[in-house]
This record gives C-alpha cells, sequence and structure tokens, in this order.
C-alpha cells in the first residue's frame, strides 16, 4: 500500500486542506479497503476518504496521519507540517496598545535602533521598551545595522473604555525638536534630536534636513531621523518638516572643536 503524497507544509494560522491518494495492492485484492486515523490537534481532521483539513486555530506542527488496510493491517504514513507565518516586519509584535503611563517591550528579529516618531505620545529606549506618554497614535521606528527601516503604529487609550480610531489622524499644529538649542564640544560627536508633534493623533511624517551640511551631518545609520553628528565648528539649523501641512520645528546646533 502507499499514499500520496507522503508529505506536505503548509502555513498555520489559515484553514486548508489535503486530500490523500491511497493505492492498495495487488489491484485485485479482495478487500481495498482502509481507515485513516490522525493526530489530535485542534481543528484537525481527515475524513473517512483521506481528506486532511486544518483550521486558522490548528497550531503550528507536525502531524501524522496513519491509513490501515482492513485487510492484514498493513500502515502507511503521512506528515503534514504547518509552519509558523514569517514575521511581515522585524518588529515584534506588529501591533500595540497601552494605557497611558504603561510600558511595553518589543523585540526584533535582528539588531536594530529603536526611535519614537512623537515623544510627546510615546518614547522608546535602546532595549526597545515602550512607555506610552500621552493619549495619541504614534510610531515605534526600528533601524537595522543595514540602514533596513521598519515601523508599527502603537495607540495610547486614557483607559480601556477610550476610544480612539488609529486611522483618525490630523494635520499637526506644533512640531518641537528636543533639546531646541544645543552644543557639541567636539567633532564626530552623535546626538538624538527628539521630536515632539502636536496634536496627539497627528501625522508623524515629516521631512528631516540641515542648512548646513559640512557642520552637521545625519547619522542614517543610527536610523536617521533626529540624529546628528558633528563635522566642523560652526552653527547649523536643523528642521524636521510635516509632509501633511509643511508645519516646522527646527534646533540650532553649535558646534566647537575642543
Amino acid at each position: 500500500m502507499s499514499v500520496s503524497p507522503k508529505t506536505s507544509t503548509a502555513e498555520a494560522g489559515a484553514s486548508g486542506s489535503r486530500q490523500l491518494n491511497v493505492t492498495v495492492e495487488p489491484e485485485n485484492a479482495t478487500n481495498n479497503k482502509v481507515t485513516f486515523a490522525i493526530d489530535n490537534a485542534e481543528g484537525l481532521t481527515v475524513s473517512n476518504n483521506g481528506k486532511i483539513e486544518w483550521t486558522e486555530n490548528t497550531p503550528s506542527g507536525e502531524y501524522k496521519t496513519t491509513i490501515t488496510t482492513v485487510d492484514g493491517g498493513f500502515t502507511a504514513i503521512h506528515t503534514l507540517t504547518l509552519e509558523e507565518p514569517e514575521q511581515e516586519g522585524v518588529i515584534i509584535p506588529r501591533e500595540l496598545e497601552l494605557l497611558k503611563g504603561t510600558t511595553e517591550q518589543l523585540s526584533a528579529q535582528e539588531s536594530v535602533r529603536w526611535h519614537s516618531a512623537n515623544e510627546a505620545v510615546l518614547s522608546v529606549d535602546n532595549s526597545g521598551l515602550v512607555t506610552a506618554n500621552d493619549v495619541g497614535v504614534a510610531e515605534v521606528i526600528a533601524t537595522t545595522n543595514g540602514g533596513k527601516e521598519d515601523q508599527i503604529t502603537v495607540v495610547v487609550y486614557q483607559t480601556e473604555e477610550t476610544i480612539l480610531d488609529p486611522d483618525d489622524r490630523v494635520a499637526p499644529t506644533t512640531i518641537t525638536l528636543e533639546p531646541s538649542e544645543h552644543t557639541l564640544p567636539e567633532l564626530g560627536v552623535n546626538k538624538l534630536l527628539k521630536i515632539h508633534i502636536e496634536p496627539p493623533n497627528a501625522i508623524t511624517d515629516v521631512e528631516w534636513s540641515i542648512s548646513d551640511e559640512n557642520i552637521l551631518i545625519f547619522r542614517d545609520d543610527l536610523g536617521g531621523r533626529g540624529w546628528v553628528q558633528s563635522r566642523r565648528p560652526g552653527t547649523a539649523t536643523v528642521t524636521a518638516k510635516s509632509t501633511a501641512n509643511g508645519v516646522e520645528g527646527t534646533a540650532t546646533i553649535h558646534v566647537v572643536n575642543g
């Protein structure tokens, strides 16, 4: 007796099915009836004619279906492997909701640098720990060592009963860079300018620019957004400009050489 296919692979988290085809030999056997039995798992079944079905609730894993001839007790095995779906991005989890004043630890599938698209709503430390500062919506951004950027949207509520639509975003009224003025004491020093955008449900997409890139440059390898490095003595202005309505926030950076 043989079964075809002998193995199957599918993605867990979505329903599906496989039809098994069984050949009993010899072809002129007086009794070619078989029975089907499958490993026990939530939502996983096999019919009397060899159709395997699973649901979105069936966990990932390896499941064996045993086919047995009624006459003689001969067996064949089919193995179904349900694999964990691949993450769509670097950040885990892909969605996050927090109450104001609480924290949540994010993780990443590779080494990243973390930052917040709006410090008025949330902040994130170097380990990916997110702190909900105020009610609103903002993005947490992770940048890999290779410069790949990923982000998720975080919604911060006042209470569990608060209704806040993450898709209901408005153009910003103010953008503030922190610190608004700073002195870098020598060349080659990095500094992160944190961005605060109001209101808390404002669109956070901004364009960054530097008035004199001979004095300052952006450190794209550190995440780009707000990371600057001193190059030579002088004064330069860093600007974050909203792509939604052109509202700007600026910071003045002085560079001295020792």
